[in-house]
């Protein structure tokens, strides 16, 4: 597989995921999120900025199932993989299933925890 249309290809299993995450279909989108990784993780390295940002996503959707000891450490994952490396171009993302800060935090997560 050609390395751009493996990374459209797993941008789209990605946004696919976050879609299926607001939708409440849980574990469908951890499926795709787990392919989504796996193909950026062999053509990109496991150090890349999109392998945190799948990181990050799934991070979210086991947060929303209360699976919080995964959630955290995954997302520990993709915050030093930012803090290396720094976050992806702004025009070549795929979607965040939430909003981060600069700084890497997310935005109201200490009011939701709340």
């Amino acid at each position: 597989m050609e390395g751009g249309s493996a990374h459209e290809s797993a941008a789209n299993l990605n946004d696919q995921a976050v879609r299926l995450q607001a939708e409440g279909k849980y574990f469908e989108a951890d499926d795709l999120y787990k392919k989504s990784l796996a193909i950026w993780e062999s053509e990109r390295g496991p150090d890349d900025q999109f392998v945190a940002q799948s990181l990050a996503n799934r991070a979210s959707l086991y947060r929303k199932m209360g699976v919080h000891d995964e959630a955290e450490r995954i997302f520990q994952i993709a915050q030093r993989i930012w803090s290396r490396r720094g976050f992806p171009a702004t025009g070549d993302q795929a979607l965040w299933a939430e909003l981060l800060q600069k700084d890497g935090m997310l935005r109201d997560f200490g009011a939701r925890v709340r």
